[in-house]
């Protein structure tokens, strides 16, 4: 590489100020905090068939959310997400990425937990031949918590 390659920018004027000069950063002053959001981090998607709540789901092709599913090869590298809610057949709904899901009907025992066929969520790792990969999605904190956190696969077929 030589210099006469280089691309110049326009000059920049520089103006100094003295110590004590008042010095206005950014647009203006911020405003109030707003609300706190929800603890994690969220997903909005639309369904292509209709969803359970508490289910593993993945992005179709075309956007649309399904199931996914330790025994689809397809999911193996797939981002995986939990729904927080029942999702209608072309409605929008919301999945957990990574944070906790409170669940009164689950009965955990603290520990990892993995994605199994069609979504579910078990305790249980999956073997082959019946799984193609063991996806770990997250970690029971006490019988009703979930914290979502998904792990990279481990193929194991």
């Amino acid at each position: 590489m030589t210099l006469d390659n280089l691309a110049v920018g326009p000059p920049v004027e520089l103006t100094f100020v003295s110590v004590g000069d008042p010095v206005e950063l950014g647009p203006g002053v911020p405003g109030p905090p707003g609300p706190p959001g929800p603890a994690g981090g969220y997903a909005v998607g639309t369904a292509s068939a209709t969803l359970s709540g508490h289910r593993v789901v993945t992005a179709s092709p075309d956007g649309t959310w399904r199931y996914a599913s330790n025994d689809n090869l397809a999911d193996l590298m797939a981002p995986l997400w939990i729904t927080t809610g029942a999702i209608g057949a072309g409605e929008q709904g919301e999945a957990v990425i990574v944070g906790p899901i409170i669940e009164p009907s689950w009965s955990w025992t603290p520990g990892p937990v993995y994605l199994g066929v069609d979504g579910l969520l078990t305790q249980i790792p999956p073997l082959a031949p019946a799984a193609i990969f063991l996806a770990q999605v997250g970690f029971a904190t006490s019988a009703t918590v979930l914290f979502v956190d998904r792990n990279p696969s481990i193929k194991l077929s």
